[in-house]
């Protein structure tokens, strides 16, 4: 309910070149935040009984910054990507996958979660192009001074 820009992601959409509008119109729905104005971003899709899963493709030159929430669907990134902040992958089998092309990255935290037991959340990427998730307090302190709301607190982290 506080999302900044909301995606549907019912059915299979793609978009490209995510965040190139934020220059000309930081508010426009294809700008999904920069440093100095970071977003929420809230894409979901909801599955019936032998329906594909929700997808949305993301293509070419395409960055953000804030939080990104991925809800009961899946998010495929092809080409270059750069996120700041935080990516939240929730839901029945909601999925977050990077398929090359480009430097993909996310700078702050990722965190994949599923809450039933009979789905599949997943993250993947390829180990042949350049994806990267890097932990980055700073990344995360600067959406969250950004927002004004106390979205994030950092208690620790293990990185494998």
């Amino acid at each position: 309910s506080s999302a900044d820009v909301v995606v549907d992601a019912t059915g299979a959409r793609s978009i490209s070149s995510v965040g190139s509008a934020c220059a000309a119109d930081s508010a426009s729905s294809a700008c999904w935040g920069t440093i100095d104005r970071p977003k929420i971003v809230y894409v979901g899709g909801s599955t019936s009984p032998g329906s594909p899963r929700p997808t949305l493709g993301v293509s070419g030159q395409s960055s953000g910054a804030g939080i990104l929430v991925v809800e009961s669907a899946a998010l495929e990134i092809d080409g270059s990507f750069r996120w700041n902040g935080l990516v939240v992958v929730t839901g029945r089998d909601a999925a977050l996958r990077y398929r090359g092309g480009g430097m993909q990255a996310v700078y702050g935290g990722v965190i994949v979660d599923e809450p039933t037991a009979n789905g599949t959340t997943s993250l993947a990427g390829s180990l042949r192009d350049r994806t990267h998730v890097l932990y980055s307090k700073e990344s995360l302190d600067l959406v969250q001074q950004a927002l004004k709301r106390r979205f994030v607190v950092t208690y620790g982290w293990n990185d494998r």
